[in-house]
């Protein structure tokens, strides 16, 4: 009953009065068990004190009380994602010094620890230890590679683990296909990433929102719009409803490509709708309107983001200040400039 209020008011972020009622439990001689300090230790990483975790670690041990896989693994998740590897790396050591085996989950933790940091060569390390102690990488093993090798921006040998996967007869999930997507898009390799997708359906792996923004931000920064377009169409009639991002990459598109009044219908259907647009799509719609000259119109929109509550940040007095400029507006450039280091955001 302790070890549930415990968890209760940890998930609910009292770590105090979590912290009381072991106290509790500890006065009125009910001694904790590997669950209720595994209760403890996942509790205070949780609220990220990290520390106070270890410390109930060393209280199993000295209380003679062994810690199993997963009261070892969630500090050692915690520990990655503080950035603190070599910590990471000694509690797995404790972990098979003690004969506790490590599992794929807590493989996973450090090898995601050491991509977060850009060390590759490190994580490919504890790939090869993880399966000479004989456990076998999953399919998160290989999410955590993929994507931290496209981070890295090592696509062709992300796309290697990939294929690795299928020599191994793992199946590729959503999170798989739409981070391979997302890092060949990002390196200008289009009709790959499109290929993908369409194994994706042939496999009949859903795709969801991550996947087609992906897919339609390669498009459009390819010069693909019109393809663009026409996914959003599919996936609308897939039942993925778009999302401000998906709407801003679009938009983005259309104006580099010289369609501003494509662009600007868009934007005003998002009006019409009752959508609130968000500071990136004024700044893309201000952007599109200054690249073609259209400064008063330009201002306008301005007047009107600034007028319902959303303020103007760097890019925007950026965008408008630069587009003054080369009209020899220089006055109200100069006006802009004032406004922007009244507002601190020039440093």
């Amino acid at each position: 009953m302790y070890t549930i209020i415990i968890d209760s008011l940890f998930k609910e972020k009292h770590p105090k009065e979590a912290y009381d009622l072991y106290y509790e439990m500890v006065i009125k001689g009910i001694y904790p068990n590997v669950v209720t300090y595994s209760t403890l230790i996942y509790g205070f990483c949780l609220v990220g004190q990290v520390e106070v975790a270890f410390g109930f670690l060393n209280e199993m041990l000295s209380n003679s009380i062994r810690p199993n896989v997963y009261s070892y693994t969630i500090l050692i998740d915690a520990l990655c994602k503080e950035r603190k590897l070599g910590e990471a790396k000694s509690v797995l050591g404790m972990m098979v010094k003690a004969h506790v085996k490590p599992d794929v989950v807590s493989f996973n933790a450090l090898i995601d620890g050491y991509y977060v940091v850009n060390k590759v060569k490190n994580a490919k390390q504890v790939l090869s230890a993880m399966i000479h102690i004989g456990v076998s990488p999953d399919v998160w093993t290989y999410n955590i590679m993929i994507n931290g090798l496209i981070g890295n921006e090592r696509v062709h040998e992300a796309i290697n683990l990939f294929q690795e996967m299928h020599n191994r007869n793992m199946v590729p999930d959503t999170v798989t296909y739409s981070t391979v997507i997302d890092g060949l898009c990002k390196a200008g390799r289009i009709f790959h990433a499109w290929d993908l997708f369409r194994e994706m359906h042939g496999r009949n792996q859903q795709t969801n929102l991550i996947t087609y923004n992906s897919l339609i931000n390669g498009l459009c920064k390819n010069h693909h719009l019109d393809k663009a377009i026409e996914l959003l169409r599919k996936m609308r009639k897939n039942g993925v409803q778009a999302d401000m991002y998906t709407v801003n990459i679009l938009l983005d598109g259309m104006c580099r490509r010289g369609r501003l009044k494509n662009a600007q219908e868009i934007f005003q259907d998002l009006l019409n709708n009752g959508h609130n647009p968000d500071l990136c799509t004024y700044n893309i719609m201000i952007n599109g309107l200054c690249r073609e000259g259209l400064l008063d119109e330009a201002f306008t929109l301005w007047s009107k983001m600034e007028d319902s509550g959303c303020l103007s940040n760097v890019i925007t007095f950026e965008i408008i200040i630069s587009a003054l400029f080369k009209k020899d507006e220089t006055e109200k450039a100069e006006i802009f400039l004032h406004k922007m280091i009244s507002r601190e955001l020039l440093k």
